[in-house]
């Protein structure tokens, strides 16, 4: 799915206190998001926090498919190039808006925040973290797919999945959830939540069904996260209402012990889903550009973009495939689980490599394949102008001219990729994109400009 289809956790805690016969104690602590996990007593701490975001791969609006100049030659080229300043850093997307990457999500990464760890009161009963109910922060920052139309037979088949996958996720929480609640015998209360988070699912389920990328973000990223911290506020109010026998309490521990381990399987499937989408939305992006390349090998040297497609396979895709790859002998807490079920790696690892932006985590490969392929492909242009220039028969002044558009084309190439370059790994800033879209424009012009004065030579 190209990015802009991303991936922030408040986490659970849980603890051991060794007290009243080493019974566990169950206690929440009063914040609004679900608390940090912690261990008491040791220096590790376990996060189950959601590894999607947005589903964003592909970026928003920056650039749309454009007309070549209608005096291209057609030994030259055709294709796409940046056409105002706002839409003009990307290239066309296989579904004919603009690519770009991310995921949360889109596939993009989320903040991660931890809660509250609670101060004076007693640690939270239980032997494992609760995963985090925000799963798609709607901060402002994250960029939505701009897709006009993605219900093409291609675009379901890569972009589906991704959706699928995060609601595999987002049922294991809420399954996971609702056996915690229910384990506070307020079966009322339960029964609520239960039909008002399996409503949320079938939303969810519509809008994947319709290949609504942009409701699917909007009702995940609000209502179903609004209305899991509610469902985990009513648990810390069950506990704060009701004294606990020890029995109660040593039942408490056991069947949320048991939820949570049910958790653990049914979200490592999940992540594992999720990242083998990611992957194969990112091969059927670079394959449907390679292609277009392969279009171009008559009419520009395609040297450097082939280059670049291998570099974006090696850099994000390869190590993505490494890390989310199963391995049969290695299985999840081997002793109670069945076998051949594969070790998850941390969930961030799927906000650590993006195609085109919204990568976040630490570390994290932003490629900013959209930039970097205009630029390379402005610069086969430029190159195969410059080479009918020097063929053409021009008087002095318009080889002056030309001479003239030609190092002016090379500059603002240049400093497009000095723009990208500034950025390294980390995500472009929006003035960083505006920047390389005013110099790929100026380029756009002055191609647009020699192939005028070439076309009457």
């Amino acid at each position: 799915m190209d990015r802009k289809l991303i991936l922030a956790g408040v986490l659970f805690s849980f603890a051991l206190v060794l007290a009243a016969g080493a019974v566990v104690y169950f206690s929440i602590p009063q914040a609004q998001e679900e608390p940090q996990a912690e261990v008491l007593g040791e220096n590790t701490s376990s996060s189950l926090q959601m590894p999607f975001t947005n589903i964003t791969i592909i970026p928003k609006n920056k650039t749309k498919p454009v007309q070549t100049p209608s005096l291209l030659p057609a030994n030259l080229t055709s294709g796409t190039l940046p056409t105002n300043t706002t839409n003009a850093t990307n290239a066309t997307s296989p579904s004919g808006g603009s690519g770009s990457g991310g995921g949360s999500s889109s596939g993009g990464g989320g903040s991660s925040g931890g809660g509250s760890s609670g101060g004076s009161e007693p640690p939270v009963w239980g032997s494992g973290s609760e995963p985090s109910a925000e799963i798609a922060p709607t901060n402002g920052t994250t960029e939505t797919p701009p897709i006009t139309n993605i219900t093409n037979e291609t675009n379901k088949t890569y972009y589906y999945p991704l959706m699928s996958a995060a609601i595999a996720e987002a049922k294991c929480r809420v399954d996971f959830a609702l056996a915690v609640l229910k384990a506070t015998r307020e079966e009322e209360v339960h029964a609520g939540y239960s039909a008002l988070l399996y409503q949320d699912i079938t939303h969810l389920e519509a809008y994947a069904q319709q290949n609504d990328i942009h409701a699917f973000n909007g009702y995940r990223g609000s209502q179903f996260v609004d209305h899991m911290k509610n469902l985990w506020n009513e648990v810390r109010q069950a506990k704060a209402n009701r004294n606990y026998t020890l029995e109660e309490k040593d039942l408490l521990r056991v069947e949320y012990k048991n939820a949570e381990d049910a958790y653990m399987v049914c979200h490592v499937g999940a992540i594992g889903s999720y990242a083998n989408a990611k992957v194969s939305l990112y091969e059927h992006i670079l394959d449907e550009y390679s292609a277009k390349v392969e279009n171009l090998k008559n009419k520009v040297n395609t040297t450097h973009l082939i280059d670049l497609l291998k570099d974006a396979r090696e850099r994000v895709i390869n190590p993505l495939k490494k890390k989310f790859t199963c391995n049969d002998e290695i299985n999840v807490n081997s002793s109670t689980q069945t076998a051949n079920m594969c070790i998850a790696p941390d969930p961030a690892e799927l906000e650590k490599y993006c195609l085109f932006e919204e990568c976040t985590a630490e570390g994290a490969v932003n490629f900013h394949f959209s930039e970097k392929y205009n630029i390379e492909k402005m610069g086969a242009i430029m190159e195969a102008l410059q080479e009918k220039a020097y063929s053409a028969q021009l008087d002095p002044s318009k080889a002056k001219n030309v001479r003239d558009s030609l190092v002016q084309m090379r500059t603002h190439l240049q400093n497009a990729k000095n723009a990208v370059d500034s950025a390294g790994d980390l995500e472009m800033t929006e003035e960083q994109k505006k920047t390389v879209a005013n110099y790929l424009l100026q380029a756009q012009g002055l191609a647009k400009e020699l192939l005028g004065i070439l076309k009457t030579a």
